[in-house]
């Protein structure tokens, strides 16, 4: 199951506002409408690997992805 679209949206969210940056200059930053961060952060939309790369670069901030396994059912 990928991660869930309301997580990725808040973390989004938390390092947009940890920055101090508003909706628009980020989107801005990264390239993007600020229509579109806003569907992000509000999980309505899941965004690419190439966007949480570019938050990440240009917040100077670090992109962790974890793959956990499954637990299997007997």
């Amino acid at each position: 199951m990928l991660a869930n679209k309301n997580d990725v949206g808040l973390a989004v969210l938390s390092v947009r506002k940890a920055k101090k940056l508003r909706q628009n200059k980020l989107a801005e930053m990264i390239g993007v409408k600020p229509l579109h961060l806003c569907q992000v952060e509000r999980g309505n939309k899941r965004p690419s690997l190439e966007m949480l790369e570019n938050i990440a670069i240009k917040t100077n901030t670090t992109l962790i992805i974890t793959f956990v396994e499954k637990p299997t059912i007997k």
